[in-house]
């Protein structure tokens, strides 16, 4: 019951996205190639689902695309209600 409480609530901000900025920084011990190759792109994203991706409550992922590299790069993530679009904005 609750659950279907959150979705309910939540609906609204679904309906129109949103542009946010979100900055975080980390030292990795690693060259910057070896970086995008981890993180740039995901063509499928199979496995175990979390409880909350089960129960439909959260957008399930399925895939992200990189274009470009470095600084201006841009990724995509597709989900089954939606995407997210990130861009690089530093290095």
């Amino acid at each position: 019951m609750l659950v279907a409480a959150v979705d309910k609530a939540e609906e609204p901000r679904r309906a129109s996205p949103a542009a946010v900025t979100i900055s975080d920084s980390i030292r990795i011990a690693a060259t910057a190639d070896r970086i995008w190759e981890a993180l740039g792109r995901f063509e499928s994203m199979d496995g175990a689902k979390p409880f909350l991706l089960q129960l439909g409550v959260l957008p399930v992922p399925r895939r992200c695309t990189l274009e470009g590299e470095g600084k201006g790069s841009v990724r995509t993530c597709y989900f089954d209600k939606g995407t997210i679009t990130q861009e690089v904005t530093a290095l």
